[in-house]
């Protein structure tokens, strides 16, 4: 009995120094206390967006446009077969994003010019565009965010409308900083919501109120 009781001690130590902290995915460097842990879970296990071949995730890496693509269509649902003539010299049919990037400019995601800079990092006001477009937000700029860094530029009412239906927020509460680049913990967490509020949008929790152009949660109307 007393040996059965050192064993159960010594186990119970074991347990008190044994890291308890779960990781997305089996990413090492994705702790359950990191702050898109749970939209890297979500979209790793769903296969949408991949870890790096040693392993790890790379939270805070820069995703490129060609990277974008990949994972976007992914959480679309795209077809990827299409007959559809892209413009791009610089994207290759033999590129290991070709098809997704062809299949989100078919759909008016991206600009079918003659350069998509698949190697380019994407800024945060391409992700608002590419967003808004790809996720079919209704675009109207009501002036419910303001962010002093935005000039009323082309990037301006998509990045408000992404803002202002709480897909995206700003670095602080008035600077938004339209030409950061994305990294891929953002990314991961940008296209999650996009998807939640999708869903809420196809299951009439979100509502369109076209009197006053603005989309109406009721989940969260529920609360007020």
């Amino acid at each position: 009995m007393k040996k059965m009781n050192f064993i159960i001690v010594a186990i119970l130590s074991l347990s008190l120094i044994i890291p308890t902290n779960t990781f997305a995915a089996s990413f090492p460097d994705v702790s359950k206390n990191h702050w898109a842990f749970a939209s890297i879970d979500k979209l790793s296990n769903t296969k949408i967006i991949n870890g790096y071949n040693n392993g790890t995730f790379g939270p805070e890496d820069q995703v490129t446009r060609a990277q974008a693509a990949k994972i976007l269509a992914g959480a679309l649902g795209l077809q990827l077969d299409s007959t559809y003539k892209t413009s791009y010299q610089d994207v290759a049919s033999s590129h290991w994003a070709f098809k997704e990037i062809r299949a989100l400019t078919e759909l008016g995601v991206f600009s079918n010019a003659l350069k998509f800079n698949p190697d380019a990092p994407l800024s945060r006001a391409q992700m608002a565009k590419v967003l808004v477009v790809a996720y079919q937000i209704k675009l109207d700029d009501n002036h419910q965010v303001t962010f002093s860094d935005v000039p009323k530029d082309n990037w301006h009412p998509y990045i408000t409308t992404l803002a202002e239906v709480q897909i995206s927020q700003g670095v602080t509460s008035n600077l938004y900083n339209p030409y950061g680049k994305v990294t891929r913990a953002q990314l991961a967490a940008f296209v999650h919501r996009s998807m939640i509020w999708d869903q809420k949008r196809d299951s009439n929790v979100i509502k369109y109120d076209e009197k006053n152009r603005i989309y109406i949660d009721s989940s969260l109307a529920a609360f007020d």
